[in-house]
């Protein structure tokens, strides 16, 4: 190599460092959907901007009535209460972020636990649940936040995740305002088991993300009592009401995991790095 073109060449190298060392936002503009190179996943961007999560009183009334018109057995009064735990109704703003396109599978949580040594999956085992392409279950609550660490990524808090679901027009379900039960695996489709992720397209929100309703509920990192984290999105045990985008809960079985609560990963925008994520090869 003559001097010359050594010289061009560090030159080079010297031009690109700081940009290789900035966030991936600031060099480009952000794409639709990246690729993890740890794990596999696809992730959907989420435009920063002003959202409206959680319910007014009267909003919650009456979308409770419109359900009770097309479905009137998905809305039991016996668990109406839960639904007050959506109030109040409030404006948040909310940064870049991208979001698993999908609830994190048995296929990549079989990967980390290969990698890491950590505890398997309590479902491994049983043929309902342990598909590679299934949202991994029987999976604790700190055993999910290992995975989003693990992966370069985090659990999401329950406002992003309500943020996710219900998107710039503040939709009561992730596809929209309509209720329809056949876009989402739940109860009244009579499976009683998770399916593959990605199974129901017709549900994906309006950014491109998918089984945000049913399939399984989410873990989300905000705490629903001292004990407890908030948990989203319904399973394939629930009907309309449940699946809502506004609804929260929790279950008392976290800490080992259960059959029907799996969890996605997210991540701030401006933590994208060009080394962290690549743009999706379509």
């Amino acid at each position: 190599m003559t001097i010359m073109r050594r010289v061009l060449l560090l030159s080079c190298r010297l031009a690109l460092a700081p940009m290789l060392a900035q966030p991936f936002a600031t060099v480009m503009a952000m794409p639709a959907e990246l690729f993890s190179p740890v794990d596999g996943a696809r992730l959907r961007y989420l435009a920063p901007g002003r959202f409206t999560i959680g319910v007014s009183q009267a909003a919650l009334r009456d979308e409770l009535k419109s359900l009770e018109k097309v479905a009137p057995d998905d809305v039991d009064q016996a668990w109406a209460k839960i639904f007050e735990y959506e109030l109040p109704r409030q404006t948040l703003e909310f940064p870049a972020l991208y979001m698993d396109k999908f609830e994190v599978t048995n296929h990549q949580y079989a990967q980390f636990v290969a990698k890491t040594g950590a505890e398997p999956s309590r479902y491994r085992d049983f043929p309902q649940f342990n598909g590679p392409n299934q949202p991994a279950t029987g999976v604790g609550w700190v055993a999910a936040d290992a995975y989003c660490r693990w992966a370069g990524r985090r659990l999401p808090t329950e406002q992003e995740w309500e943020r996710a679901a219900r998107g710039a027009a503040s939709a009561m379900f992730p596809w929209g305002a309509q209720p329809d039960a056949k876009r989402f695996n739940g109860r009244r489709l009579g499976r009683y088991a998770t399916v593959n992720v990605g199974s129901f397209p017709a549900g994906d929100t309006p950014e491109g993300l998918s089984d945000m309703a049913g399939n399984v509920w989410e873990f989300t990192s905000s705490f629903w009592n001292a004990k407890s984290r908030v948990m989203r999105g319904g399973s394939f045990l629930n009907d309309l009401a449940f699946v809502r985008a506004s609804v929260r809960w929790a279950s008392a079985r976290q800490d080992k995991g259960t059959e029907y609560l799996g969890f996605r990963c997210a991540i701030e925008a401006s933590r994208i790095t060009n080394q962290d994520a690549r743009p999706a090869v379509k």
